[in-house]
């Protein structure tokens, strides 16, 4: 399912370390190699590698990628843009030129991966990139006619600990799942969280989609909110439910459908209100 998400701006991947430099002190020889990639995807879907070379001297060639035993290698890295910039260094004016190359793979089967640090040349030395990890999953086994309304998108609340001590810290996580096209969240009411001391956690500004495995069907999943809590009493203390309201972007039935639908667009956006489960925390009165 091919799904533009404009509730929350994608944020690409980090890439895990910059695994070629020169030198620190030869600045005006400085040389990166830095491969990205998604962090999960589908057995026999398509996904693209980028490798993104920086230098301040000349153009990389022979990139070269160790063959994999798990991937079906669909297009061989290609250089696929080059920018020049001009930055200031030591008060000199020095000229850096990015170059990006794409590969794209295919996955054999599920699990998860390492691909190797890929290679190439400048002038006279070689370069690597950082290796990657990959997560592959399963195609989806439940078809989506099976699910019911309430499996197509919901928010879970995840707890980093229970039972916990009195005054010990742990964390609530609300995190959306959805076999939707989410197109705006409206409006969100979350708990009191009445027995605790609060303070929620700073998400990053363009949070990040990810694909999760979730009962046989693999959804789209992103953290709306994240609180740290501090319990101020033994017992039994229930987080209460949230309410949300999402706008979300769906197609007609087919026993809908009509032929001027094969002319028009006949998808709208209609408006979904979910709410999470309550969740009991079991605290504890213990002595440190």
């Amino acid at each position: 399912m091919k799904t533009t998400f404009l509730l929350i701006a994608l944020l690409l991947y980090n890439a895990k370390s910059i695994a070629s430099t020169v030198p620190a002190d030869d600045v005006t020889n400085t040389v990166t190699f830095i491969a990205k990639i998604d962090e999960t995807v589908v057995v026999g879907q398509k996904f693209r590698i980028s490798y993104t070379l920086t230098t301040e001297t000349e153009n990389g060639k022979s990139i070269r990628v160790p063959d994999s035993k798990d991937f079906y290698t669909i297009s061989s890295p290609k250089l696929v843009s080059r920018a020049t910039s001009t930055i200031p260094v030591n008060g000199k004016a020095v000229t850096q030129t990015t170059n990006v190359y794409r590969y794209i793979l295919s996955a054999k089967k599920r699990g998860t991966f390492t691909i190797p640090a890929a290679t190439i040349q400048v002038g006279n030395n070689e370069y690597k990139s950082n290796e990657l990890v990959i997560k592959v999953l399963s195609p989806n086994q439940v078809p989506n006619s099976a699910l019911s309304s309430a499996d197509s998108i919901f928010v879970a609340v995840n707890v980093s600990k229970n039972p916990v001590c009195e005054k010990e810290e742990f964390s609530v996580t609300f995190k959306l799942y959805t076999l939707f096209d989410v197109r705006n969240f409206e409006r969100a009411k979350f708990p009191d969280f009445e027995g605790f001391i609060s303070h929620e956690t700073d998400l990053e500004e363009n949070a990040q989609w990810n694909l999760e495995s979730y009962k046989d069907h693999n959804y789209h999943t992103i953290i709306i909110k994240q609180t740290t809590l501090i319990p101020q009493r033994s017992g039994k203390i229930t987080i209460g439910q949230g309410k949300f309201d999402f706008i979300i972007h769906v197609q007609p039935c087919q026993n809908e459908r009509n032929n001027l639908d094969d002319y028009f667009d006949s998808s709208l956006n209609v408006k979904k209100t979910i709410t999470s489960e309550p969740i009991t925390i079991n605290v504890k009165s213990c002595s440190f």
